[in-house]
C-alpha cells in the first residue's frame, strides 16, 4: 500500500524525518514532517523496491530512523542492573555475528533493553544514509504502548503485534511491563495456543483482559477473532494517539498496521 498527503513536498526534505522498519518479508516506511504529520507511508518488498519508494529513498533527509524486527534481545530491571554483571547478561544473546549488543533505556517501563540488532539486509541503507539510528522493533512497541497509552489505561492490557510469522505478545498491569516474548506463527489456531498459554502462565484464562492488536491483523480475520476469545474488549491499536503522529483520516483504516514504525518517533 501506498499513502502520500496532498501536500506532501519532496524539497523539504531535510526539515522531515524517515521511519523505515525493516521487516522479514516486508518492509514500511513513512515520512512525518516537523509539526509529527504524516506525509508519506508505504510498505514494499525489500527485493523490489520501485518507483515511488526509490524517489523518497534518494531525498535528501537529515533524521532517519530505523527499526529492525529481527532482533534478540532480553529485559533487565533498571532497579537491579548492575553494569559489572554485563558479561551474565550477554549469555542470553548469542553472537551470531551479524549485530553488536546494545543496552537501550525505556525510561516510561524502568527497563533495561539489552539487544542484539540483525544488520542483514541493511548494508544498502547504511550507505544511504551512514547518520541513521537503528532500533530493534520490540523497543519501538514498547514505546508506542507506554508514550501515550498507558497514561490513559489503568486495567491490565494485553497487546498482540504480529508481522509476517511472528507476533509478540507483551502484558501490562499496573502500567507495568510485566511480560513479552516473541512467537513464531503460521496461522491463527498457533496465535491461539500462544496466546493461551501467556495467559494461563500469568493467571489470566478467566479474566479476559483487555486487547490492543496491531501489525498483520484486520478486524474479523482468523486472527482477530481467536485473540478476542480471550478478551473483553478489544481495540486495533491507535498507532497515531499512542505515538503522537498526526494521522489524515484517509489513512485511520491502517494505522494500526504501522505501530512499530510509529513508535520510532518516540525513540531516540
Amino acid at each position: 500500500m501506498i499513502y502520500t498527503s496532498v501536500d506532501f513536498d519532496g524539497q523539504q526534505a531535510a526539515d522531515q524525518t524517515l521511519l523505515i522498519r525493516i521487516g522479514l518479508h516486508e518492509n514500511a516506511l513513512a515520512v512525518i514532517d516537523d509539526e509529527r504529520r504524516l506525509k508519506f507511508a508505504a510498505t514494499y518488498h525489500p527485493a523490489q523496491v520501485k518507483h515511488p519508494i526509490q524517489g523518497i529513498l534518494d531525498l535528501g533527509f537529515e533524521k532517519v530512523k530505523i527499526a529492525v524486527s529481527d532482533s534478540r534481545y532480553t529485559f533487565v530491571p533498571a532497579d537491579v542492573f548492575n553494569e559489572a554483571h554485563m558479561h551474565t547478561y550477554l549469555r542470553y544473546l548469542p553472537d551470531d555475528g551479524v549485530g553488536e549488543p546494545i543496552l537501550a533505556d525505556i525510561q516510561p517501563l524502568n527497563i533495561k533493553l539489552l539487544h542484539q540488532t540483525s544488520q542483514i539486509g541493511m548494508e544498502a541503507l547504511k550507505t544511504r544514509f551512514p547518520q541513521l539510528t537503528t532500533y530493534p522493533a520490540v523497543q519501538t512497541l514498547l514505546c508506542g504502548i507506554v508514550g501515550q497509552g498507558l497514561n490513559s489505561i489503568e486495567e491490565p492490557l494485553l497487546v498482540i503485534d504480529k508481522h509476517s510469522d511472528r507476533a509478540t505478545i507483551c502484558f501490562f498491569d499496573a502500567r507495568t511491563l510485566i511480560y513479552s516474548n516473541d512467537f513464531e506463527i503460521d496461522h491463527a489456531d498457533s496465535l491461539a495456543y500462544y496466546l493461551l498459554a501467556v495467559l494461563n502462565h500469568l493467571g489470566l484464562a478467566d479474566k479476559r483482559p483487555r486487547l490492543y492488536l496491531s501489525g498483520d491483523i484486520e478486524m474479523g480475520d482468523t486472527y482477530y477473532e481467536r485473540a478476542s476469545a480471550y478478551s473483553g474488549q478489544v481495540e486495533l491499536a491507535d498507532s497515531g494517539s499512542l505515538t503522537g503522529i498526526g494521522i489524515p483520516s484517509e489513512f485511520l483504516a491502517h494505522q494500526h498496521r504501522f505501530l512499530t514504525l510509529f513508535g520510532l518517533n518516540l525513540c531516540g
